[in-house]
């Protein structure tokens, strides 16, 4: 069956409504069909740094000037025919100073969705702001195919930032090789102020930001100001600040500008608490000169005198900005001459025959310290930028020590030679040798003894007594001598001892104990044996008493043999 048939069998009604539901969903499937996805960023850079990328933030001061890039990219596939139809973007810079400064682009299409971004400029003054510059928006995109790009920059109108409404730019085709970037630049822009400072002599013609004048010379100051901002600055004061020594002169002081071209006297008061001078339009301008006395050379110092006088300037409301002026007074003084010597040579001695030797030195008028050199005594030297230094000699002796000093005077070398010197003698020494070294003792009749020690004394070391302690309890004698006798009261056996006590460089000291310095002995005396009596009367006959005679004469010459035994076991 035909379409026009099949319409021409619907009732009137109901055709009418079915041509109504198409009329209606055919726009809305043509709008689907065509939607697009964009994308698109925002990034910022500091002209004036010499930043080469773009990034989320800045840091920026009065001045600067900052560039803002905004990209878009279609992301549709290059072959769907699909662009964004009337494409515009958006730049919106804040209208209101302050430290932080945020700025957004907007992106959008009839057919695609909207893309936002912002970069942050961070401002070092609370009162400025970002300025758009005009003629600066710059188009840069394809004009040329997919296959054969061609990227040109062009010229865009202002309205882009100042319109609010954005700037149509193109139907952005899809495909990377037509995404697009459009760029401003922005200055920050600050109520701006000038101040210069100049001086001159009284009486010559040039101003100078720096001047030589003769001690108690008058000066004339001159304070330049001059908005420079875009804005009216008002109720402006300007104050000087003189250096110290230097005097202002009363009634000197004049103020020229747009109402006083040739100048008028105003009150004092400009290096004290400063003066109002008025309301200024940008671009315009005032003068303040005054009069000022300089020292006298009594309160100078010899050489050049550097006198900087500080102006400053600031509108109600805006923040002090200065500048300043110098003036120098070259004094002469009669310079006296240059002092220098070496003061003392300290040794000090250490062990192995090691000196620490130092110096003190003074100089003055131009003269500075150099160096030191130690010459030692013993054909060595130390020298260098030290005040002291160590030294170590291979033997005992005594050396002569001499430091030479020198000094740059006005750039020649000079010393002090002979000034700064000392000896210093090394002698090494034996440790004092001390000892007991033998208890020597005999045995005499009548439980006696007789003693002496050995001893050793050497390297300063001296003999002073002896104590013999005798091992019976008795008191022990000391004395001076190395010998001595004793008699003991009884039998026994008995310890003998030597106890040694030096002079030791002047101190009392015992030698250690030594056992060889220990004896003992031993005293016995034999009993005596019993006498037996005869059992019978003995017979005085004539070979009786030959028997007798000869019998008592052996007796008695066994108890001499026993007499003379027990003697010699006493020796």
């Amino acid at each position: 069956m035909k379409i026009s048939r099949l319409f021409n069998s619907l009732p009137k009604r109901l055709f009418a409504g079915f041509l109504l539901f198409l009329a209606a969903m055919l726009p809305i499937a043509t709008s689907a069909a065509s939607m697009v996805t964009i994308e698109g960023s925002m990034g910022v850079a500091n002209v004036n740094a010499g930043d080469t990328q773009y990034s989320p933030s800045v840091n920026a001061a009065y001045g600067d000037v900052v560039k803002l890039q905004v990209y878009y990219h279609n992301k549709e596939l290059p072959d769907s025919g699909k662009n964004a139809q009337n494409l515009k973007v958006k730049i919106d810079l804040p209208s209101t100073p302050g430290k932080v400064q945020k700025q957004t682009a907007t992106i959008s299409s009839d057919n695609s969705n909207t893309v936002t971004d912002s970069t942050t400029v961070n401002l070092d003054r609370s009162d400025a702001y970002l300025q758009y510059i005009p003629g600066s928006a710059v188009w840069r995109h394809n004009t040329g195919t997919n296959d054969n790009k061609n990227e040109v920059n062009t010229t865009v109108s202002d309205s882009i930032v100042t319109s609010g409404a954005g700037l149509r730019l193109e139907d952005e085709k899809p495909c990377y090789n037509f995404s697009a970037t459009v760029t401003v630049l922005a200055r920050v822009m600050v109520p701006g102020v000038s101040i210069d400072k100049y001086a001159r002599v009284k009486g010559t013609h040039d101003w100078q930001k720096d001047i030589t004048a003769k001690a108690g010379d008058t000066v004339q100051y001159e304070i330049v100001y001059k908005n420079t901002g875009n804005q009216e600055e008002n109720s402006v004061v300007i104050g000087d600040k003189l250096p110290d020594g230097v005097s202002y002169v009363p009634s000197t002081t004049y103020l020229a500008n747009d109402s006083a071209i040739n100048g008028k006297s105003v009150a004092d008061g400009v290096t004290t608490t400063g003066i109002g001078i008025g309301n200024y339009a940008p671009g315009a301008n005032a003068f303040v000169m005054f009069d000022a006395k300089l020292p006298t050379a009594d309160k100078l110092k010899c050489g050049d005198n550097l006198l900087r006088n500080i102006a400053s300037a600031q509108p109600k409301g805006m923040d002090y900005f200065w500048n300043a002026a110098d003036v120098h007074i070259n004094k002469k003084c009669e310079q006296p001459q240059p002092e220098f010597s070496c003061n003392l040579l300290t040794l000090t001695k250490g062990d192995n025959r090691i000196v620490k030797a130092s110096v003190t030195h003074s100089e003055k008028n131009g003269a500075t310290y150099k160096s030191t050199s130690f010459n030692w005594g013993d054909s060595k030297t130390t020298s260098g930028p030290a005040t002291s230094a160590s030294h170590s000699y291979a033997k005992d002796g005594t050396y002569n020590i001499v430091a030479t000093v020198s000094f740059d005077v006005n750039g020649v070398t000079k010393t002090d030679t002979g000034t700064c010197k000392g000896s210093v003698t090394f002698k090494t020494t034996t440790a004092p040798v001390f000892s007991c070294d033998l208890l020597n003792l005999s045995q005499g009749d009548n439980r006696s003894i007789s003693v002496s020690v050995n001893y050793t004394a050497q390297n300063g070391a001296k003999l002073k007594t002896a104590t013999f302690d005798w091992g019976d309890g008795s008191t022990p004698l000391t004395t001076s001598k190395t010998t001595a006798s004793y008699q003991y009261a009884k039998d026994g056996t008995y310890t003998v001892s030597a106890k040694l006590l030096f002079s030791v460089n002047g101190t009392d000291k015992f030698a250690q104990s030594n056992e060889a310095c220990v004896k003992q002995v031993t005293f016995t005396t034999p009993p005596t044996p019993p006498v037996t009596p005869p059992t019978e009367l003995p017979n005085t006959g004539a070979g009786n008493v030959i028997g007798l005679v000869a019998g008592v004469a052996a007796i008695s010459a066994i108890g001499y043999r026993l007499f003379l035994g027990r003697k010699l076991a006493r020796h």
